[in-house]
């Protein structure tokens, strides 16, 4: 195949790679629970509870009667959560996840409508891989008792997809007694399975109030848009340097050396000094007669011819051009005749 055929296959290729939709190229997203109390039961791990005074929600050990935040265990994720009180004398008191995955979200249960001397103010810290990464308060409104199923942290776009992570969320206030009704974590995996529509699996059965997320659908929208940017500049770049590379091909001339005719080296002869002409001058001057054959001429091809001025002319009918002509007088022509 010529070179040029193989640029415009190359370059068709590359077309038609960037026109493909970009979800076949894309792997699929698959999310994962961590539930406060049984964990994620695939990988075995359970939350750690830092600190004393913690209460499982639900069973509801270690409250003081009519002092416990109470929310309905049927609202909540699996009929579980953890809750504690931490005021600013006491020693901080956290939650740590561990998990491996594109990205992490906390929700927790709100209360808003505690009873009276009753801790209820959120001012939590999160810390991710021992980094700082976010910070939340939240203040009852009193406008329901309770609010479920309820984000207080979200991080999406880890890119070290396959490194494991630790979350940590932390009662840490400096400035006001805090409460934390931990409810569960989801976290989101690539499953390196492409061009599947997205599902949802979990380890653990939901509650109705957690079977559907709003954040799920968007975080793949998300994930596909960056990835689809990416590969689809990669692939206008390269179709770019293939256009600019043909169209400077055509431009360039062909700078294969063409041959060059160069004329024979003939000798350049003085026609009238050469030896047969001279040798004729001479015996014409001796004998004061016309030489019967003449340079040029062959003996019995020559023919006579009279001029205007009584001269006789001799010419050669076979001499190539150009014909010498030789005058002599008239009566030298007559005595030679």
């Amino acid at each position: 195949m010529p070179i040029w055929g193989q640029s415009y296959t190359l370059l068709y290729l590359s077309l038609l790679v960037l026109l493909m939709p970009p979800r076949l190229v894309f792997s699929r997203l698959v999310t994962k629970y961590i539930d406060d109390e049984y964990g994620n039961l695939e990988m075995g791990r359970k939350p750690e509870f830092k600190g004393d005074r913690w209460i499982r929600g639900g069973v509801c050990e270690g409250c003081i009667p009519g002092g416990a935040l109470m929310p309905d265990p049927s609202l909540a994720f699996n009929g579980t959560w953890h809750y504690n009180t931490r005021h600013l004398e006491d020693p901080v008191r956290s939650v740590v996840l561990n998990f491996t995955g594109v990205s992490i979200e906390i929700f927790c249960i709100l209360p808003n409508n505690p009873p009276n001397l009753v801790t209820a103010t959120y001012d939590l810290s999160f810390m991710l891989d021992g980094q700082l990464v976010g910070k939340f308060t939240h203040s009852p409104d009193l406008e329901s008792d309770f609010a479920y199923n309820q984000s207080v942290f979200s991080k999406r776009d880890l890119l070290s997809g396959t490194k494991p992570h630790s979350m940590e969320i932390k009662l840490d206030s400096n400035s006001t007694d805090a409460a934390l009704l931990f409810d569960y974590a989801k976290y989101e995996i690539d499953d390196g399975i492409a061009d599947i529509p997205p599902t949802t699996s979990s380890s653990l059965p939901t509650s109705p109030s957690s079977a559907s997320s709003p954040g799920n659908d968007s975080s793949k929208e998300r994930l596909a848009t960056i990835l689809g940017v990416i590969f689809g500049t990669i692939l206008a770049i390269i179709v770019c340097i293939l256009l600019v590379w043909l169209r400077r091909r055509r431009r360039q001339p062909d700078t294969s050396p063409e041959p060059i005719l160069q004329p024979l080296p003939f000798p350049l002869v003085d026609r009238k000094n050469t030896p047969r002409r001279k040798a004729a001058r001479d015996d014409h001057s001796r004998m004061g007669e016309p030489s019967s054959e003449l340079p040029g001429n062959h003996g019995e091809d020559n023919r006579r011819s009279q001029n205007t001025d009584g001269n006789t002319v001799l010419q050669s009918e076979s001499a190539p051009p150009p014909y010498d002509l030789v005058f002599a007088p008239a009566n030298a022509m007559t005595q030679a005749l």
